[in-house]
Formats: structure tokens, C-alpha cells, sequence
């Protein structure tokens, strides 16, 4: 489903996975609520009607 992301929105692509095509680090995907390091990583399978949420970390302070 990224490789999809990333062909239609490359720059989008880029800020999801690294050059490597790992999720950057500060870059958090679920599948169905699930996050997806703690399933099956990128091979993680996603059924039609799925939820895939992208969320990159918020971080700051002063």
C-alpha cells in the first residue's frame, strides 16, 4: 500500500520511508489500530476495508 502512496505522491513517499524503504523512525503506521512494528512490520497484510493510518510524531517544547 506505501509503494502506492509513494508512485502517486513521491514526496509524501519520501517522508514516510527512508531511502532504505524503512518507515523513518519518527513515522508511525497502523493497520486497523494496530501498529505495524509490532505486527508484521511492512509485510503486515491489509484487508479490503481496512483503516491504514500514517502518523508522523509530534515532538517540540522550549
Amino acid at each position: 500500500m506505501l509503494d502506492a502512496v509513494a508512485a502517486r505522491h513521491p514526496v509524501l513517499g519520501r517522508r514516510i520511508r527512508d531511502e532504505a524503504g524503512a518507515v523513518r523512525r519518527f513515522v508511525n503506521v497502523y493497520v486497523d489500530g494496530e501498529d505495524v512494528r509490532w505486527q508484521g512490520g511492512l509485510a503486515t497484510a491489509v484487508r479490503d476495508g481496512a483503516v491504514v493510518q500514517v502518523l508522523p510524531s509530534v515532538a517540540g517544547g522550549s
